[in-house]
């Protein structure tokens, strides 16, 4: 054997190499001075000893410190646990197992061991936990920071020893009684003061936002998952384990190989001990990453979020330091115009859009067949209006006019049969909108339709379930605000605010604490993603009609919370990915539906769609800035029907917070060339973003759910997203009012038309939106446009991230320029500055910085449309439009007739019965314009029993009678009547 001999000095480092290990195992055991900081956080070591190993976190700015224990929850167990998707208090997304010992919520009871910390080493600025070996394997925590987090990272290693199903979980968070909270999140739904019933943990399917924390006492805690360790691909729920299981009737039809639940963690606030205490466990036992076996390693990374102030500024830290959370996208096959001019092409499309001619409304056939559906009349006729489009007007907007002034509920059934899904009504007995689109309407039209004010009043007060069995009107805050629009009665605005104040005193001023203090909800509990929040459109509606600075901060507060609904993972990494492998896409759903009665399963078909395999960047394929349409249907994916976008831009425009500005772009901008359908599970597929896409028969739009009344609604929350967009870029310089536009359920946007705006201080600019206006050899830049009596203005704004040049020329065919003729231009800049131009032959270039707009406008260029010249009040004439009359033999017959007119050159006749097919067999309409001795007969067959007629001149006086044939053979008549004069 040989031996080496060392220099003096080289034993005496190694003598203190060894002295320095020996001090620090000791420190390791009994405490001691190590640390680990940043510039933010400092994380030390605290004395105690072995049986009280812990350490302290503290953040600088604040002093605040909170003391941890460095403790795991090692679950394992050699059976195969079957992961299930259930609810705990009536909400999903929390998960369970099914073992031999029955359905078990609570992971520690697959079998586990808690372990503690025995020792812990530093290294550079990490602290290494070790915690010894078990029989089912070791594990490890390291505690350290990382160049792209403020907030200290708690790093879970594990190695298994044994074969079988693992999971980690860090449990040694500091537990607060639930009566100490200021505010309290587990997503989905947890939040508010909603604290669990019961310990479950959130599957990351359902983790929007993958954090759990509360705020107390002055500050906010909790544990996110580490951004950098969810991995871009859509986490799919548990329920999807119930594919192909005969015993479940919806999901029976699902293929049995196809998609499983994925998830890759699980996060809980409340502990089995009734505690308030983040946790975190992963993988989730059941998957196919919890499969282990000896040798192998599994690690997590969560980040630990302490932040001084309310819930909403740690909320701003979680998504923008921990989350890293920013605008991602940029405008992508084409622009936001190009959307909106394919999307208007598909929505005049009678083939493809699912437009049903006869009963004036979109086919609902996805979900109920047999149906038809319409949300808002006043989305169609907002967009004939500020498009200068009289197809639209008449072949969209007056039917759907039609529609909501006589059908009994916004879903309409051809049949009256029991147990139809979504309880449709078969029933003429409208109107079936709430008192605010009346009002809309009555705006959009000048007061011209005598109808719409008419009716408001009959129905105000009164409680209808107009869409499902949800309850609204009743005299609401939001009906007194809108009334107060209409006729600007003070006493009708003193209690909008009083009933508005009420209701903040129910969930603003104390938190709630329950999911049924939603109005019109309280039987059921909330169910739409804008239940479980506040009324943030509403409370904004109501300051801007008060200037009161308490209904704009709650509406903020709204906003704030709502900010954690909407996807901040995964992640887009840098660079490109492949999508649409193989050249196949499998849709969402196996199949349509066949039958309208509820629970109908899917009849299966071949759902694949064929489209490329291609190489594109990860961003373009990203779902962050999504929201649910609500968390019982969120298995199959967010929606992008974003109404929420165009408000975050005007609150953000009040409040200066980039996080709403960064939500509202990522929810809206180069997702779709056209309509995009409904439900997204795949990051890995373009299907959907093809101008094509719906351009389709029903059932060969495969990839998702297609339900064609959004069509006209997601139109326009896109112009109402570009409106507010050049509001907030401009600061408020480009300011157009709007109409409200309630909708129902999570479907509320402003519409524009009725009212002229302002483009860079100058005033009485009409916004004009008409399609295929401009042509672009780029797709960065949007634009809007507006007019005065002789001058067109347009704004553009670039939404890619890089200085953009774009050629742009104005359609001759819309814009009626002359060759050879030169226009004098002013662009206004952004930063305030302006220059005078010269358009020739309708070409400009225009180049602009990185998020960046300007607004030019042309002088002389305007030329009015005469079909579509926008309606100016006529006071003194035409006030005899509306009637509702009784039957000469029976007094249950009803007809209501009205006179609707959108335009000072487009008036119509509208007349419907109350009577359904069980007891009339046919009905006609015997009628005369005018004075003239010729009366014509229309006849209606089929039930709805309705009749309409453009009138020759808006101001012709239109007498009629209705007739019709019971089915007992014998006649009925209603008495003559004369309206329009």
């Amino acid at each position: 054997m040989k031996y080496s001999v060392l220099s003096k000095g080289k034993r005496e480092n190694i003598i203190k190499g060894i002295s320095c290990w020996i001090i620090l195992t000791i420190f390791s055991v009994n405490g001691g001075a190590q640390m680990i900081r940043n510039s933010y956080y400092t994380v030390s070591i605290s004395a105690g000893g072995q049986k009280d190993f812990s350490f302290n976190i503290t953040h600088k700015a604040s002093g605040i410190s909170r003391k941890i224990v460095p403790q795991l929850q090692l679950v394992f167990t050699t059976d195969h646990p079957a992961l299930r998707g259930v609810a705990m208090d009536g909400q999903p997304g929390v998960v369970a197992w099914n073992t031999s010992k029955g359905l078990i919520q609570d992971i520690g009871e697959l079998g586990s061991t808690t372990l503690k910390a025995t020792a812990v080493q530093q290294k550079n600025n990490e602290l290494l936990f070790s915690f010894g070996k078990q029989p089912e394997g070791e594990v490890s925590l390291t505690v350290k920071f990382d160049p792209s987090q403020q907030a200290p990272l708690f790093e879970m290693g594990l190695t298994a020893a044994r074969q079988g199903h693992y999971s980690i979980g860090f449990t040694g968070m500091p537990s607060v009684d639930s009566s100490a909270l200021d505010f309290v999140y587990q997503p989905l739904t947890w939040s508010w003061k909603r604290f669990p019933s019961r310990f479950g943990l959130t599957e990351e399917a359902y983790a929007n936002t993958a954090a759990v924390f509360t705020n107390h006492h002055g500050y906010s805690e909790g544990l996110a998952v580490s951004i950098d360790d969810i991995p871009y691909r859509y986490a799919l729920a548990a329920q999807w384990n119930n594919a192909g299981k005969a015993d479940n009737k919806f999901w029976s039809v699902f293929p049995a190989d196809g998609p499983k639940g994925n998830s890759l963690f699980g996060m809980a606030i409340r502990n089995p001990q009734g505690k308030a205490q983040a946790t975190v466990f992963s993988p989730l036992p059941g998957t196919e990453k919890s499969m282990m076996r000896p040798g192998d390693h599994y690690k997590l990374s969560l980040v630990y979020l302490l932040y001084p102030g309310n819930w909403e500024q740690g909320t701003s830290f979680l998504l923008s330091s921990i989350f890293r959370y920013r605008n991602e996208r940029e405008n992508n096959k084409v622009s936001l115009n190009g959307t909106l001019d394919n999307m208007l092409d598909f929505a005049m499309n009678d083939v493809y859009s699912g437009w049903n001619k006869e009963l004036k409304a979109s086919d609902y056939q996805f979900d109920v067949p047999g149906t038809v559906k319409n949300v808002s009349a006043l989305h169609p006729l907002s967009i004939a209006m500020i498009t200068g489009s009289d197809e639209i007007m008449q072949r969209r907007a007056l039917p759907m006019i039609e529609y909501v002034m006589s059908r009994e509920k916004f879903l309409y059934s051809t049949s009256d049969s029991a147990h139809q899904a979504q309880v449709p009504s078969h029933l003429l007995n409208g109107p079936c909108v709430d008192i605010g689109e009346l009002v809309g309407l009555n705006e959009l039209t000048k007061g011209q339709t005598p109808a719409f004010s008419i009716e408001a009043d009959r129905l105000f007060g009164k409680s209808r379930q107009l869409n499902m069995n949800t309850e609204t009107g009743g005299g609401s805050w939001q009906d007194y605000l809108a009334r107060y629009r209409m006729y600007k009665r003070k006493d009708d605005l003193r209690k909008a605010i009083d009933g508005a104040n009420d209701y903040l005193k129910q969930v603003y001023q104390r938190y709630s604490s329950t999911f049924f203090d939603s109005p019109g909800l309280r039987d059921k509990g909330a169910g739409f993603t804008t239940d479980y929040g506040y009324r943030i459109y509403d409370l904004y509606e109501l300051y801007q009609e008060t200037n009161n600075e308490t209904f704009l901060k709650a509406a903020l507060t709204g906003a704030k919370q709502l900010l954690l609904w909407t996807r901040s993972n995964p992640s887009p990494p840098p660079g490109n990915i492949t999508i649409n492998k193989d050249g196949e896409v499998k849709g969402i759903f196996p199949g349509r539906r066949v039958s309208a009665i509820e629970g109908s399963p899917f009849a299966p078909m071949n759902e694949t769609s064929y489209v490329p395999e291609m190489t594109v960047p990860a961003w373009q394929t990203s779902l962050n800035g999504l929201v649910p349409e609500a968390p019982n249907t969120y298995a199959f994916g967010p929606v992008m029907l974003a109404h929420h976008a165009a408000w975050l831009l005007r609150l953000a425009y009040h409040s200066n917070d980039t996080l709403l500005r960064n939500a509202a772009y990522n929810a809206i901008v180069g997702r779709y060339a056209n309509f995009p359908g409904y439900y997204f599970t795949s990051l890995h597929t373009d299907v959907y973003q093809r101008f094509d896409y719906p351009l389709h028969p029903f059932h060969d739009v495969k990839y998702n759910a297609i339900f064609y009344n959004h069509l006209w609604p997601h139109l326009t929350l896109l112009m109402d997203f570009l409106v507010s967009d050049f509001f907030f870029r401009s600061k408020g310089k480009i300011n157009f009012p709007a109409t409200y536009a309630p909708g129902y359920a999570f479907l509320t946007s402003n519409v524009y038309g009725a009212k002229k705006g302002s483009m860079m201080g100058n005033d009485s600019i009409q916004l004009w939106m008409p399609t295929h206006a401009l042509q672009s050899d780029g797709t960065a830049f949007n634009h809007i446009m507006g007019h005065s009596d002789k001058d067109i203005f347009i704004a553009f704004t670039n939404t890619a991230k890089k200085i953009t040049t774009e050629k742009i020329r104005l359609n001759r065919d819309v814009i009626g320029w002359s060759a050879g003729r030169p226009y004098s231009i002013i662009e206004y800049k952004e930063n305030g500055t302006s220059r005078k131009a010269i358009l020739k032959n309708g070409e400009l270039s225009i180049t602009l910085p990185a998020g960046g707009f300007t607004c030019i406008r042309i002088k002389d260029i305007y030329q009015e449309r005469k079909d579509v010249k926008q309606t100016q009040r006529i006071t003194g004439s035409n006030s005899n439009r509306f009637v509702r009359i009784k039957a000469n033999e029976d007094s249950t017959a009803a007809t209501t007739a009205m006179i609707i007119q959108p335009t000072d050159r487009l008036a119509k006749f509208y007349a419907y019965c109350n009577k359904t097919e069980k007891e009339w067999t046919k009905c006609n309409l015997r009628y005369r314009l005018n004075d003239s001795k010729e009366w014509l007969t229309i006849e209606d067959n089929t039930y709805p029993f309705e009749f309409d007629l453009i009138l020759p001149a808006v101001k012709d006086k239109i007498s009629f009678e209705i007739n019709a044939v019971r089915t007992d053979g014998s006649r009925i008549s209603f008495p003559v009547q004369t309206i329009n004069d």
